[in-house]
């Protein structure tokens, strides 16, 4: 029996985005570092999704799979190459995101530390 996305991260087949409020989205902003690819991550929250902006990048949209898990297409350019993406968001022991594991097809576990928080860039 075949499974032609078993080397790909999660199986996109039988994950659906779920709802997360506002606030739980916004504590996911920030600017994260990459030691492995010396990069820079930006996440922005947005009514019901977060934006990623990879350096000079246009930003993505990523959204919530579960709780501290996001998803998303990515564009056949940059480091990591095309097909999906997964962000696995790690917490410190008072509740807080202090990071995320980045996959995707070419790459498993790459390791981003927040090194900044983000507030809402506007209001509307």
């Amino acid at each position: 029996e075949e499974t032609p996305d078993a080397d790909e991260p999660g199986d996109e087949s039988n994950k659906e985005p779920i709802s997360l409020t506002a606030d739980a989205l916004t504590g996911f902003a920030g600017a994260y570092f990459s030691y492995e690819l010396d990069a820079i991550y930006r996440l922005t929250a947005d009514e019901n999704h977060l934006s990623l902006r990879i350096e000079q990048d246009q930003p993505s949209t990523i959204l919530p799979v579960a709780a501290d898990r996001f998803e998303a297409g990515i564009e056949p350019v940059g480091l990591l190459g095309s097909g999906s993406m997964t962000l696995e968001f790690q917490r410190s022991a008072s509740g807080e995101v202090s990071g995320f594991l980045l996959s995707s097809r070419s790459e498993r576990d790459i390791v981003f530390r927040r090194i900044d928080r983000l507030g809402p860039e506007n209001s509307q």
